[in-house]
């Protein structure tokens, strides 16, 4: 009788045992069902968030594009008319600048003397006349930018000046004359706004423009090192 109950007391205490084992398991798959929930939850989550934010950045890039094209399109459609604009102007200003060789005089006026110069792109005339009105540079700063636009080629004109200064002798009487009224001349190219970085859009340039101004800038700055080891 004693034998077989404690028979019956061991296997209680294994079926307990057993419940508390199978318990543990359950406990520890509801809690990696909870993890698993939560962690897929997350990513889910985040999923969306990256799907939406592309689908925000698909539509932008979409927008850019299409704004981007119709502004293409609108140049493109106004392209012949600025030519024409512009070959208008050109020619304008050639007809100007021959009727300045045909009827060349000397003029008391400053700005007119200067626009003179700047029609019949005489770079080597206006850099002389830049020198020798330094001591009116006040006025001649306000007069240059207007007289520049005068010219078929402002650039050009302006190039040319600075091109005669670097390829002047080192020790050429006026270089330091010259060196100012360059600098004069550059800045007349650019308005005001568009300098000191000032949000108004500066001046364009063609690329051969802007190739050769590099050149000549190279040019300088190996006449000045040059220059140091003299």
């Amino acid at each position: 009788m004693t034998t077989e109950l404690a028979i019956e007391t061991e296997r209680t205490q294994k079926f307990f045992n057993d419940l508390d084992a199978q318990k543990a398991i359950l406990s520890s798959c509801t809690q990696l069902f909870t993890t698993l929930t939560t962690h897929f939850k997350s990513l889910n989550n985040s999923l969306a968030l990256k799907s939406q934010s592309l689908e925000s950045k698909f539509q932008s890039l979409e927008s850019n594009s299409q704004l981007t094209l119709e502004t293409l399109c609108c140049r493109e459609k106004s392209i012949p008319e600025r030519e024409s604009a512009a070959a208008s102007k050109v020619e304008e200003q050639r007809e100007t600048a021959l009727l300045e060789f045909r009827d060349s005089h000397s003029f008391d006026n400053l700005s007119d003397s200067l626009k003179s110069l700047c029609r019949r792109m005489d770079s080597s005339g206006l850099l002389r006349f830049v020198v020798s009105k330094r001591k009116e540079s006040v006025f001649l700063r306000a007069e240059i930018s207007r007289a520049i636009m005068e010219a078929v080629d402002p650039a050009r004109l302006i190039l040319d000046a600075v091109d005669e200064l670097v390829r002047d002798k080192v020790g050429k009487v006026g270089v330091t004359d010259k060196r100012w009224a360059c600098g004069i001349l550059v800045q007349a190219l650019f308005p005001e706004g568009s300098c000191f970085g000032r949000k108004d859009k500066g001046p364009e340039f063609a690329r051969s423009v802007v190739e050769r101004a590099a050149g000549i800038l190279e040019n300088w700055k190996e006449e000045e090192r040059c220059r140091g080891e003299g």
